[in-house]
């Protein structure tokens, strides 16, 4: 168990740029990179940097004297890509399904206005 002064919340402090946390990631990413870019809500770099391939081990945080809390922000980060990516392929479900629907009550007959206003509709 840990002691009373080995449990206490630090705070994180700027990053000194020491590269350690990238040294000891397991899987060669590039926390210090992904932190900021969680912290500013920047997904599309995070993807760029491979954020879902994070296994959440925690070493970075660990490892960190700054006490940034990498692994905290990375999570976050990875939750709401996940929970876009899913929102995503549903709206496409539910388009394709819209689509289906509408061509058989109309015996295959789609016109483009028909499919955008489907696509108005899904995507409002």
């Amino acid at each position: 168990a840990l002691s009373q002064k080995e449990a206490m919340f630090f705070h994180e402090t700027p990053c000194i740029n020491c590269g350690r946390c990238v040294e000891a990631c397991p899987m060669r990413l590039m926390p210090n990179i992904l932190r900021r870019a969680a912290g500013e809500r920047d997904y599309e770099t995070c993807k760029k940097y491979h954020i879902l391939d994070c296994f959440s081990c925690g070493t970075c945080s660990y490892i960190c004297p700054a006490r940034r809390h990498l692994s905290q922000y990375i999570r976050d980060a990875k939750q709401t890509i996940q929970a876009q990516e899913k929102a995503q392929k549903a709206i496409e479900k539910a388009r394709q399904e819209a689509e289906a629907t509408y061509l058989r009550l109309t015996n295959g007959k789609l016109d483009e206005s028909t499919l955008s206003n489907i696509n108005n509709f899904i995507y409002c």
